[in-house]
């Protein structure tokens, strides 16, 4: 029987593990954005500064650099970090990535895309796992779904290790793609 790439399939139950994420010369070596004639819309933002996650708190995740920008993805900033609002309705791929800390003790960590897609603010992909003592812990989600122009999307950490945690300066970033404008 042959594979169904449409039907999702489980994460690695080891939160150790490390997804990695296609770099913007890895995509521009595939091309596939032009490839289904979306013209080439992506973006890539990163964290520029030290960020910290307050104990059992929710926090945006701020990515005060970029790479690459489109116009039809725009960045505002939100509680204090940062949001990213598509201007088009379309089939869109979108991966976040953070880095906690090494240190700050056990506990979970936690990583969300989180968008207003269902009209409401909610997480729509989530990873989360325990930190081990000690050790530096890098999360990533992605997802590719249908967005309506003027749906945002944006990157939220968590984490319950007792104490502030922060996240790694430079290790967090989003990276945006339309992959199919829809009519």
């Amino acid at each position: 029987m042959a594979r169904s790439y449409l039907t999702p399939t489980a994460l690695p139950a080891n939160p150790a593990s490390t997804l990695h994420v296609a770099t913007k010369q890895y995509a521009d070596a595939l091309d596939p954005v032009n490839l289904v004639g979306a013209d080439d819309v992506f973006a890539y933002y990163y964290s520029n500064a030290a960020q910290t996650g307050a104990n059992n708190t929710d926090a945006w995740i701020s990515f005060g650099g970029s790479q690459d920008t489109n116009a039809l993805i725009t960045q505002t900033t939100a509680s204090p970090g940062h949001k990213f609002t598509l201007g088009t309705t379309g089939i869109w791929a979108v991966t976040v990535s953070a880095r906690w800390v090494s240190g700050g003790g056990t506990g979970e960590r936690y990583l969300g895309l989180w968008s207003d897609v269902s009209g409401s603010e909610d997480v729509i992909q989530a990873w989360g796992g325990v930190g081990a003592s000690g050790s530096p812990t890098t999360m990533t989600v992605s997802l590719v779904g249908k967005f309506t122009s003027g749906n945002y999307v944006t990157g939220r950490v968590y984490q319950a290790s007792g104490g502030n945690l922060d996240l790694e300066n430079g290790w967090s970033h989003i990276l945006i793609s339309l992959v199919r404008k829809l009519t």
